[in-house]
């Protein structure tokens, strides 16, 4: 990432150390992979971006400059992944047991090189940002080292965190273009959480420049504005490019949720449930009633007599 675009940055997000920082607006986080040379571990930075209330745009504009790329369609001949059989638990890539090969044979089924896939994370909490992901694989310039490393990506609520982890760092090294958006509690209660699902989502796959020849997203149609997409039923289980951007935010928001969100408000055990309502999520709300990051636009029993939007 260029320094004009490091110094803009309030914080960073750290791949190997998993440090991640971030206020409680708006953000936006940008980091190009390393597909076609040796790959290098990228940071991510982390910025606010901007109120649509207060400023009068939509929130979230790009920080940095990511890898660009052109046209190719893409061949049997051409794909170093594309004997891949749609069968789970097959061997491929290199010798190594896959345990999702036939997410990569439907993305290379869609016959183009650059394919795109959107998620998010956290849509269900009571407390916190949700995050949106767009992840841009190139199945033609990835590496052995590479095609190895991502043949484990499944959706990202099928795996343990520690693998979940490890491959957030492998997706961000390995991936053409990662574009991470988030959205505070805040953004929820004045919007809507659908609306700001959708956005986040938009967002995500407008930050990717150039943009892939394809873009699938997990379930959702994001309408006439965003950029040229298909919706997938299931998508994190059915797309690698789908399933990398799940396991992207996820990480992301569950960083951001254990570490310094749980340091800012102590005592709801943010650093546990990252804001997933459970019993001791419930009583310390209860207990010390919401913080600034809960969603007050959301019914919940945990709320108790404390004042939410409904009164």
């Amino acid at each position: 990432m260029p320094a004009r675009s490091r110094a803009k940055a309030d914080a960073t997000a750290d791949t190997a150390s998993g440090e991640v920082a971030v206020d409680d607006g708006e953000a936006v986080a940008v980091a190009s992979g390393a597909a076609g040379s040796s790959p290098q571990p990228a940071s991510v930075a982390v910025a606010p971006g901007r109120d649509p209330d207060d400023r009068g745009q939509a929130p979230s504009a790009p920080m940095g400059v990511i890898q660009g790329h052109g046209s190719s369609r893409l061949t049997s001949s051409s794909c170093p992944v594309a004997g891949v059989p749609r069968r789970v638990g097959c061997r491929g890539y290199g010798g190594a047991v896959a345990s999702r090969p036939d997410l990569f044979a439907h993305d290379i089924g869609l016959g183009t090189r650059w394919v795109a896939g959107a998620d998010e994370a956290g849509r269900g909490c009571l407390a916190g940002p949700i995050v949106g992901a767009a992840v841009c694989l190139d199945l033609v310039g990835l590496r052995a080292e590479g095609r190895d490393a991502l043949a484990g990506l499944r959706d990202s609520k099928a795996l343990t965190a520690r693998r979940r982890a490890a491959l957030f760092t492998v997706i961000v090294r390995h991936a053409a273009q990662v574009a991470v958006i988030a959205a505070s509690s805040r953004s929820i209660d004045r919007d809507g959480l659908h609306a700001t699902n959708i956005r986040v989502l938009r967002d995500a796959l407008s930050v990717l420049d150039p943009l892939p020849e394809v873009c699938l997203v997990d379930g959702f149609w994001l309408g006439e504005d965003a950029p040229p997409h298909r919706a997938v039923v299931k998508g994190d289980a059915t797309s690698a490019a789908i399933a990398a951007a799940s396991i992207v935010a996820k990480e992301t928001r569950d960083r951001l949720m254990r570490g310094p969100v749980a340091g800012a408000y102590p005592g709801y055990g943010f650093e546990r449930h990252v804001g997933y309502i459970t019993a001791v999520h419930s009583q310390a709300v209860r207990d010390l009633g919401p913080s600034a990051i809960h969603r007050l636009s959301f019914r919940s029993s945990a709320y108790g007599d404390h004042p939410t939007l409904f009164g």
